[in-house]
């Protein structure tokens, strides 16, 4: 197959880079692109194009496979991300994402020189970081003796109903999802032997 039988193939008709992409699949035997086709009505729309050579058993070509993927959604979000980057970015009021454990993951301009930093030396930076000494103190304070309590009532469950530690943290758990309540909560009902978990 040459590049000009490649070129008269009906599935190829449509595509745009028809020469480029023929001449391709015929020397490498495959095409990998983004290409714009056209629907029965005559829109275009945005796809990721894959053409394979097929080949027999004696080397000779005798037709091609072509993937196609719409690719309209994504360069739809890909458009839509970029616009609320840049709305991000540029506004008046400082932005932060953190992850689940409260590492900054991403900082806009504002917040970043509110807080007396670059964005890049922002990254990475735990948001606790950022308040007050007090502010983290109680926060830790209050850390500490939520697993004062936890630990207490495991001990209490271990020895009341002979379980090892690992089951009666799991019990703790369990009772803190089933009745909604906060592990400290529940660790304080069992310390102050109300039979929550019986």
């Amino acid at each position: 197959m040459t590049s000009e039988d490649f070129h008269d193939l009906p599935s190829r008709k449509h595509m745009n880079k028809k020469n480029v992409a023929s001449d391709q699949v015929a020397m490498q035997g495959s095409c990998f692109d983004e290409v714009e086709e056209i629907r029965k009505e005559g829109t275009s729309f945005p796809t990721y194009h894959s053409v394979t050579l097929l080949k027999d058993h004696d080397g000779r070509s005798k037709g091609v496979v072509t993937i196609s993927r719409d690719t309209t959604q994504r360069k739809r979000a890909q458009k839509e991300v970029k616009e609320l980057n840049s709305v991000v970015y540029n506004a008046i009021d400082g932005i932060a994402i953190c992850n689940s454990k409260g590492r900054l993951t991403y900082v806009n301009k504002p917040y970043a020189e509110m807080h007396g930093y670059t964005p890049g030396e922002m990254i990475g930076m735990h948001v606790m970081d950022l308040c007050k000494k007090e502010e983290r103190l109680s926060e830790l304070e209050e850390k500490l003796e939520s697993h004062k309590l936890i630990y207490t009532a495991k001990g209490i469950l271990m020895d009341r109903y002979n379980l090892s530690e690992k089951e009666s943290l799991e019990r703790l758990q369990k009772e803190s999802r089933n009745q909604r309540r906060k592990m400290k909560e529940i660790a304080q009902a069992v310390i102050s032997s109300r039979s929550v978990l019986d």
